[in-house]
């Protein structure tokens, strides 16, 4: 079975373009080439700005939770001193009776 469907050439031809024309259509477009490459830069500036503000955002939280825990390590501390202090005042008052 044969499929009829788009026939693909065998040679692409290819017209020649004078030069000079070619020069004129690159300095046409150069000011486009120019304003895609500042946007793509403008782009990686505005990526990188943002992915510099969530490292910042994510050490930030970082230090959060570490002082929070901290925080807890030093309560901890405070509280077994306490404690430590309350059976150094019962001891001798309990081993004398």
């Amino acid at each position: 079975m044969v499929e009829q469907g788009l026939q693909v050439p065998q040679q692409v031809v290819v017209e020649k373009v004078p030069v000079r024309q070619q020069m004129e259509l690159l300095v046409a477009l150069q000011p486009v080439e120019q304003v895609l490459v500042m946007a793509v830069m403008a782009v990686m500036v505005e990526l990188s700005l943002v992915l510099a503000v969530l490292v910042v955002l994510v050490l930030h939280l970082a230090a959060a939770v570490a002082a929070a825990e901290l925080e807890t390590l030093v309560i901890e501390l405070v509280v077994r001193v306490e404690q430590a202090r309350f059976v150094s005042r019962i001891l001798p008052t309990a081993q004398l009776q």
